[in-house]
Formats: C-alpha cells, sequence, structure tokens
C-alpha cells in the first residue's frame, strides 16, 4: 500500500475482456481502461479472469489477489459483481485495500444473477452503477461507460434513398432479435418511406464506427440492459434511436412489443430528429474516466489517512 502522495495504482479486475473468439466481449471496459490510462496522475494494470473465454475463468481469483496483494495497489476496481464472487474467499488478503464494484445491467436487476449480486456488494467499499434503474436499488455512483467521440461521431450527409437500420449485439436471449424482425414486419405492414434492416454482430470494434455511419436508425429490442453502449455509440455517430424500455433509457423507450417498436420504428423513419432527447445525448468516455480518477482518490486518500494514523500511534 502507497502511503506517500503520488499516483494511486489501480488494479482492474474483470470477467469481460475482448479475446480474439469474442473481440467485442467487454470492450467497454476495455475503452474505459483505456480512457483511465490517458489520465496521467493514474497507474493502471489489468487482471481479467482467465481464461477469459470459459467459465472456468472463476476460478482464478485465487492467483488474481495474490497479484494485487503482491503489487502494492491502492485500490481494486471490480467490474460485475461474478468477478467479485471470484475474489471473494480471498478478501483478507486483500484488506485493507478498498474495493469498488461496478454493476452493469442485467446482474444487478433480474433474476438469480440479482442474488448473487445482493451477496457480494457488501464487500464493496464503493458501488458504482451504469443506469437510474440500478441506482436507485443498489446507491452508489452512477457513472455510464462512456463512448469515445473521437472515434464514434456523424458521417457525412447520406444520398437520399432506403434509410438503413440495424439492429447490432449478438444473439442472446436478452437481446430478443425476434422482437425487432416483429417490429420490422410491423412497420412494413404501414405506408412508410423505403428501409432496410440488418443485424450487426461479430464486427470488430475497429469497424464499429464505420458500421454506424453507414446507417440512418439503430433499433435496439433489449428485454435487459445496464447503460447500453449500442446506443451510446449510435446517438454519437448521429443515428436516430428505436428503443424498448430497459436500462437507463427508462420512459424514453417504448413498449416491449412488436406493434408498439414497429410504430416507434415508422415515426423515426419519417422524423429525423425521433428519439433524440437524450439528456445528455450520450456520456463521453474522457468524462467517465475523469470521474472515476477522482473516486479513486478519494479512496486512497482515506485509505492514507487511516494508515499513517496508525501508524503514528504505534
Amino acid at each position: 500500500m502507497n502511503i506517500a502522495p503520488g499516483r494511486p495504482r489501480v488494479a482492474v479486475v474483470t470477467n469481460m475482456w475482448p479475446h480474439p473468439s469474442r473481440a467485442a466481449f467487454g470492450i467497454f471496459v476495455e475503452e474505459q481502461v483505456r480512457g483511465l490510462r490517458e489520465l496521467e496522475d493514474l497507474d493502471v494494470a489489468v487482471f481479467p479472469l482467465e481464461p477469459i473465454e470459459n467459465r472456468s475463468r472463476y476460478l482464478s481469483g485465487g492467483r488474481i489477489s495474490r497479484e494485487i496483494a503482491g503489487g502494492d495497489f491502492d485500490v481494486v476496481h471490480v467490474h460485475h459483481p461474478f468477478s467479485l464472487l471470484a475474489l471473494a474467499p480471498h478478501r483478507r488478503r486483500l484488506s485493507p485495500v478498498p474495493i469498488v464494484l461496478t454493476i452493469h445491467g442485467i446482474e444487478g436487476t433480474d433474476g438469480w444473477r440479482r442474488r448473487v449480486t445482493g451477496a457480494v456488494i457488501g464487500m464493496a467499499d464503493e458501488v458504482v452503477v451504469t443506469n437510474r434503474v440500478l441506482l436507485e436499488r443498489y446507491g452508489g455512483h452512477l457513472i455510464p461507460c462512456g463512448v469515445d467521440p473521437g472515434r464514434f461521431h456523424p458521417g457525412p450527409p447520406g444520398e437520399a434513398g432506403v434509410t438503413g437500420v440495424i439492429t447490432v449485439g449478438e444473439d442472446r436471449p436478452e437481446k430478443q432479435f425476434w422482437l425487432a424482425r416483429a417490429a420490422v414486419a410491423a412497420a412494413r405492414t404501414a405506408p412508410a418511406p423505403p428501409f432496410s434492416h440488418r443485424f450487426v454482430s461479430a464486427v470488430p470494434p475497429a469497424g464499429m464506427p464505420a458500421v454506424y455511419r453507414s446507417a440512418a436508425i439503430l433499433l435496439l429490442s433489449s428485454w435487459a440492459e445496464g447503460s447500453p453502449m449500442v446506443v451510446e455509440e449510435a446517438l454519437a455517430s448521429g443515428l436516430r434511436v428505436v428503443a424498448t424500455n430497459v436500462g437507463d433509457l427508462g420512459r424514453r423507450g417504448g413498449e416491449q412489443t412488436a406493434p408498439s417498436l414497429g410504430r416507434e420504428l415508422l415515426r423515426a423513419l419519417e422524423d429525423d430528429r425521433a428519439m433524440r432527447s437524450f439528456e445528455p445525448d450520450f456520456h463521453r468516455l474522457d468524462h467517465a474516466a475523469a470521474r472515476l480518477a477522482g473516486l479513486y482518490r478519494t479512496l486512497t486518500g482515506v485509505v492514507q489517512t487511516s494508515l499513517a494514523g496508525r501508524e503514528a500511534a504505534r
């Protein structure tokens, strides 16, 4: 533990990190780490649970806790309660290093995942959440992951013609791709401007800015999200957004039915300002990094003061 003032050393522990077979897995965590490393007054090391592509990664908590305990870290930032569960048997080894836990989305709101979150959250000294639903349930600090506007930004105006609609993400149950298909079918039963629709997945992160700039509307059909990064990236890229009422979209999203989502899609096709009522339009990566750095410095100061007091009392 560093007692002298200086650059706080932060250990980031995560069960989500890009790997060759899933290049976008946990890309928002990787981006946040990049934003933190761009700050001159932080020293950030990453400890992905490994092997990251396998559930056996949750057995690596002992090894990671030993590495952190021997690394003179000031703060441990754990992404996802399941990562904290992996460290739980080894918490005493990490003491007195404070732990920051980020709850991203479905793990804090639904079913058995929520029960795991409730069981481990007491281990954290501070909690970060990505949307207001999670904030109301767990308290803590509301800090969405953020988007880099240097990568995601509007392109030149496209030529008039067929409007491109995209649905982005992996085809998992909570994404409800069937609902996106049904909403598109519903929209096509009414008079509407011509449009195309496609699903976008398995695109390398470097290629995503161009994908957004090739489209005009993002259609999100999920039943569970935190602060959906695809919405943040789409808004930063100048797209109109049609979405279900999940995560921090709240009342700005539509009902999770094909007729409702189809009507919202029609409105977006006819109105280029549809779904622009987000405040702010999107969250910036550098703002999120600065807020996290402030939280780290606060925790480091508290710990350093406490340790210095104990040293003086001896």
